[in-house]
């Protein structure tokens, strides 16, 4: 299957087959991104193929715990990097997916028929852009609507005040720009995403590389444990297959020694364990 895969990933660089023909054969399509010229010659990249071997002893999902989001978020850092990880870790976003995000996508009063929208409660848009500035761009190709956390709200209204006091940033529609340095009030990018999170992670004092995918990971992990039905996680995070849901399933051994000493028994008499 990996001839296979890389034989027709050269195709679709080639030009003989459509480049969906990647998407039967891997989970991950995303273009390519960065600052270098030849990088934008290349096809999409993509991940996590479709059709492996089940590994032995395969572990669970890298996760980022409610834990540390909570201590992300009482380390110094901008209110802007703070509602970065709040919508990765409440509401699963993938980074893609947050850094596309436009101001117009966030619906956050608990009635939006005045913009259109007839959907009840707070919540946000996630709507797959093809010319992002920054070149973000969400893997699911239909828009999804996640409910809005509360703590999602509060953060939101603090940076909004905070970035529209900053004239480049308040013209902008993307809920991510530069509030300070040479390119104020441009869509942020990727890697600086990430070197946000990462950094955020060390002023917490959590001793590993926090990723922005570990957040989502950590939802889906949460959702299930705390009795979440799997369709429910599944329209959470978007999932096109319930199979991708159901990896965060996997339970801990911890909670495998629980089940089992959870078991009732009668009274066990003397005499029957001599």
């Amino acid at each position: 299957m990996s001839c296979v895969r890389s034989f027709y990933r050269f195709q679709v660089r080639d030009g003989s087959v459509p480049g969906s023909v990647n998407e039967l054969f891997y989970d991950v399509v995303e273009p390519v991104g960065g600052s270098m010229p030849w990088l934008e010659q290349l096809p999409a990249i993509v991940a996590r193929p479709l059709h492996t071997l089940p590994r032995s002893g395969e572990s669970e999902p890298r996760t980022a715990s409610l834990e540390e989001y909570v201590a992300m978020m009482a380390a110094p850092g901008s209110l802007r990097d703070k509602l970065l990880i709040s919508l990765l870790a409440l509401a699963g976003l993938r980074i893609g997916q947050a850094l596309g995000l436009r101001r117009s996508d966030l619906h956050l009063m608990e009635n939006s028929r005045a913009v259109g929208c007839e959907v009840r409660g707070p919540h946000l848009h996630v709507v797959r852009r093809e010319d992002n500035e920054n070149r973000a761009l969400s893997k699911r190709r239909r828009e999804l609507v996640v409910p809005a956390h509360p703590a999602v709200i509060g953060v939101y209204a603090a940076y909004c005040d905070q970035r529209d006091r900053i004239p480049a940033a308040a013209r902008s529609d993307f809920v991510f720009v530069n509030i300070a340095g040479g390119e104020l009030g441009r869509a942020m990018t990727d890697g600086r995403a990430r070197e946000v999170v990462a950094a955020l992670g060390r002023r917490a004092g959590i001793d590993r590389v926090v990723t922005p995918h570990q957040f989502r990971h950590g939802l889906g992990t949460e959702l299930i444990e705390s009795g979440r039905t799997l369709d429910e996680v599944q329209m959470i995070l978007g999932h096109a297959r319930v199979e991708t849901t159901r990896r965060y399933v996997r339970t801990s051994r911890e909670r495998l020694r629980a089940a089992v000493e959870s078991v009732a028994l009668p009274d066990v008499s003397p005499e029957m364990v001599r």
